[in-house]
């Protein structure tokens, strides 16, 4: 069993820099705007630029890794998040970041293509659900770590962004490096929204439901803890619970799954955000309630 995690190291090594690289301008940039005094909605459209540039990738990105294979892929669309990332430090141009994060966006959803890929063709059936999981887990300990390490420094300082920068070039090391054979050019099938619909809608509702609630949730509580007058450094704290709580929460909730009717789980993790929105809105700047509720809300 060791061996298929070792063949696939230097992969998940490449995407965890690329997770915590990204991870410091997910938290840097919302908190940047808020301290320089932009509205709600010019913060939320700058952070939803990521979400519009990814969506465009996912349709996109698949050709590319098709014509020039997954290393080069990788390496091209790491390169241009390394740039991107550098660029930020330009000045507090709206305009400037929307486009910016519109293609990291891209970029980011190429990447991950890249690797999820990779990893599912590198690892055997009795081993890929083991090999993705170790996937999954690096990806999260990135993002509490870089969330933690900015929290830890406590500064929002536009230098972040070259910090950034230079992880999202390392984590092309690991990957040009490996030994791991790339897989084959991939085959091309595209499913639509009603066919996927049609095969899990309880999925297909629950996911959007999710994505809607979580990139506003952390794409604006700098904006909520800034007014409420919390200190940038308890507002990364903030948001460091939150991946903490689906760091801790996210296997016990898939057992359960496993167990009980998972459109059951579902509605219950449903129902719970919802309470926990409520007491978070009713909580204030009471730091004792709202590291806990971000906590239980990532769960």
């Amino acid at each position: 069993m060791l061996k298929h995690y070792g063949a696939v190291i230097g992969v998940v090594g490449g995407i965890t820099l690329l997770q915590f690289a990204n991870t410091m301008l997910s938290v840097v940039l919302p908190l940047q705007l808020a301290l320089a005094g932009y509205s709600g909605t010019t913060t939320g459209l700058v952070v939803s630029g990521y979400g519009v540039g990814f969506l465009i990738g996912c349709l996109v990105t698949p050709s590319l890794i098709r014509d020039v294979g997954h290393i080069r892929a990788f390496a091209v669309l790491a390169a241009l998040c390394s740039v991107t990332s550098m660029v930020f430090v330009a000045g507090h141009f709206v305009t400037l970041w929307l486009v910016l994060r519109l293609l990291m966006g891209f970029c980011q959803a190429g990447l991950f293509t890249v690797v999820e890929g990779w990893l599912s063709a590198a690892a055997p059936a009795k081993a890929r659900g083991g090999v993705l999981s170790f996937y999954l887990v690096s990806t999260k300990v990135a993002i509490v770590g870089g969330q933690l390490l900015i929290g830890q420094f406590g500064s929002v300082s536009a230098n972040w962004f070259l910090v950034a920068g230079a992880v999202f070039s390392l984590s092309l090391i690991p990957v040009a490096l490996t030994h791991t054979a790339q897989p084959p050019a991939p085959r091309l099938e595209l499913l639509g929204p009603r066919e996927l619909y049609r095969l899990a809608p309880a999925a297909v509702v629950g996911c959007l439901a999710s994505g809607l609630l979580n990139s506003a949730l952390l794409g604006l509580t700098p904006i909520y803890g800034t007014r409420l007058g919390l200190a940038p450094s308890f507002v990364v704290w903030l948001l460091t619970a939150f991946q903490l709580g689906s760091f801790v929460c996210q296997w016990p909730l898939g057992r359960l799954s496993d167990r009980v009717d998972r459109r059951v789980v579902i509605a219950g993790c449903v129902l719970a955000v919802a309470g926990l929105s409520v007491v978070a809105g009713l909580a204030g700047e009471r730091q004792a309630w709202l590291l806990p509720v971000y906590f239980l809300l990532g769960g």
